[in-house]
């Protein structure tokens, strides 16, 4: 997998990247809370695993650390979260 050149393309890869560890993440916490251990695990193994393909694209090519991508990276995430908030607001009751 390769970083793309565009700004824009960058700022939209991080973006998706963070909203969906992001959301994983919370969706990890609400598991852990309920007891529910194989949603637990999954979304255990596939936040590492992201993790680990983001930080080796990360070191490898240094266009990945622009402003395009911090602003994908902080973007994302709060939207994951807020993702998260709202799903879980209205399906795991």
């Amino acid at each position: 997998m390769r970083i793309p050149k565009s700004r824009i393309g960058r700022f939209a890869l991080f973006f998706a990247s963070e909203m969906i560890s992001f959301f994983l993440l919370s969706v990890n916490g609400i598991a852990l809370i309920h007891g529910s251990y194989w949603i637990t695990v999954i979304t255990d193994m596939t936040i590492v695993f992201q993790g680990m393909i983001v930080s080796k694209l990360l070191i490898e090519d240094e266009k990945s650390r622009d402003w395009a991508s911090i602003w994908g990276f902080t973007c994302g995430g709060a939207t994951g979260s807020a993702l998260a908030i709202f799903t879980m607001h209205h399906l795991w009751r």
